[in-house]
């Protein structure tokens, strides 16, 4: 019998009908040596000490443990996240302003979902990352961007910007940033800057979303005030992560922030909550655990850092410019003037080295001039190897000068 014609297509959504973005469509001939993806180090897994964890919440609280979670989640890890954020951030929050998500990802779709209706006004920074890009597009949201420089967001341009929408009769809903070890321009953003967004946003009524999927992982200098921190109007939302900080795969990270704000994500989740089994061994973890492991992670992040930015300034300086990050997964790269960035696809892909090109995080298409290079999940010794594959590429595609 035949197939019936079907157009499966004229079903779906604008978000669904508009596919991956392009570089996450499907990945076509593999390199060997790809500094493509941010994904963490397996060699990092603490796997032991979570097959222990997993069995103590199992014979302790199995019957909790297999059953639903509830749409905040488990109590108990969602007051060791508010434990840490007080010690860290110095705000007097607890367990209720605590939401547990499926990553931070699903944290930012969650904000979006209850935040943003379609035309809604969104301030995003240039470049941003890829996934929360594509998330904030999903639901409508009207970008305008805002530029980032070696001190991250620029505030003097959000405020142009803000004046300019103001003409026009615009309010903005929501401003998105990374202002920790930014992905993908690696940067972060300055304490006077943070005060005077954090200004901006107690005077405009616009909510700020703080991604801090990284900020665990920071390898040199001192630790800024958060914007979570420095608000007390609860207009800042911050977003976290387990992915990068224990393992992605348990897909568990939350949002925390006024109890009002938090209660509007709960309010949209259709989900029936995340594992009560993951997050109760995550929490077990993180009794004695976690602050431990934290250390050995940015011991181990920084070689690989070091090691990166080492080989760069050996093969490839004469080609790109970039600013060291303090922490985080990612160095962001601006080509020199006579490399021609087609060229340099065309001679990567012959050395078997891959990257993700800086158009990919931006909202129109810019950053044709940089790319992207991701240092925690190639193996140490194929970073050298890697990033001189790069240099040769680099060489053949810059005109003679």
């Amino acid at each position: 019998m035949a197939k019936a014609s079907v157009d499966i297509r004229s079903l779906m959504t604008g978000a669904a009908g508009a596919g991956p973005s392009s570089w996450a469509a499907a990945p076509g001939r593999q390199v060997a040596i790809s500094f493509g993806g941010g994904l963490p180090d397996p060699a990092t897994f603490p796997i032991e000490e979570l097959i222990a964890d997993v069995a103590t919440v199992l014979r302790r609280d199995g019957d909790a443990a297999l059953q639903y979670g509830g749409l905040v989640g488990y109590d108990g890890l969602r007051e060791s996240i508010a434990e840490r954020s007080r010690r860290a951030d110095g705000r007097a929050v607890d367990g209720g302003n605590v939401v547990l998500t499926s990553g931070s990802a699903h944290a930012l779709s969650l904000t979006c979902f209850a935040f943003v209706s379609a035309g809604d006004t969104v301030l995003i920074e240039a470049p941003t990352f890829a996934g929360s890009l594509r998330a904030i597009r999903s639901y409508g949201g009207r970008l305008v961007t805002v530029s980032v420089d070696e001190r991250g967001m620029s505030v003097d341009d959000l405020e142009e910007k803000l004046a300019a929408l103001k003409a026009e009769g615009r309010r903005p809903k929501l401003l998105y940033t990374i202002p920790n070890f930014h992905n993908p321009a690696g940067v972060t953003m300055s304490l006077e800057r943070r005060r005077r967004l954090v200004r901006l946003a107690q005077e405009w009524q616009f909510l700020v979303v703080e991604d801090d999927a990284y900020g665990d992982l920071r390898y040199d200098g001192e630790p800024l005030p958060s914007l979570f921190a420095l608000d007390d109007s609860g207009l800042v939302l911050k977003l976290g992560s387990f992915s990068k900080i224990l393992a992605a795969g348990l897909r568990m990270g939350w949002a925390i922030g006024d109890p009002e704000v938090v209660g509007a994500l709960t309010s949209v989740r259709h989900d029936m909550g995340v594992s009560p089994m993951v997050a109760r061994t995550i929490a077990e973890f993180s009794k004695v655990r976690l602050e431990p492991h934290i250390q050995r992670l940015i011991a181990h992040y920084r070689g690989k850092r070091d090691r990166m930015v080492a080989a760069l300034g050996e093969h490839c300086a004469p080609w790109v410019r970039f600013t060291t990050p303090e922490g985080g997964f990612f160095l962001w790269l601006e080509l020199a003037p006579g490399v021609d960035p087609d060229a340099l696809a065309q001679a990567t892909a012959g050395e078997d080295v891959g990257y993700v090109p800086g158009p990919a995080f931006f909202a129109d298409g810019d950053g044709r001039r940089n790319l992207r290079l991701a240092f925690s999940f190639v193996p140490s010794d194929d970073i050298e190897r890697g990033i001189a594959g790069l240099g040769r590429a680099l060489s053949r595609s810059a005109r003679p000068t």
